[in-house]
């Protein structure tokens, strides 16, 4: 066969996040654009996976086959507790007779931070407020 004959390989010009992906496998290059996308847009893994109807290992694969940098995992850590969330989570506690588990699931906050916040505040705990999670 003369060398004029045969074709050239095609170019592709393809962006970071789909460089691995091979060309033309059904819209698998969109699939990988749209995951990365959502997950750089904050989404985590699993909501990805759930929403794709893909598993959470095969959304891993995908993001780390496109290089993305994977976030640590726990999601994102919360805000530090200032002055005044620690007075309010007190004030629920002592003035309103919450339970540490109330106080915890209203405010976002885990319930040994809010255990924290009163045992460093020198508040005396109520009957059944043992070491772990209730």
């Amino acid at each position: 066969m003369p060398l004029a004959a045969i074709k050239p390989a095609q170019t592709h010009t393809r962006s970071a996040a789909t460089a691995d992906v091979p060309p033309n496998r059904g819209g698998r290059a969109a699939v990988v654009t749209d995951i990365v996308a959502r997950y750089d847009r904050g989404e985590s893994i699993r909501k990805i996976a759930a929403a794709t109807k893909r598993s959470y290992g095969g959304v891993r694969h995908i993001l780390v086959r496109a290089h993305v940098n994977l976030r640590p995992r726990g999601g994102r850590p919360s805000a530090p507790l200032t002055t005044a969330d620690k007075l309010t989570i007190v004030i629920r506690y002592k003035r309103f007779g919450q339970s540490i588990k109330q106080i915890a699931n209203e405010t976002g906050r885990s319930w040994p931070v809010v255990r924290g916040v009163l045992v460093d505040a020198n508040v005396t705990l109520k009957g059944g407020q043992r070491q772990g999670n209730p």
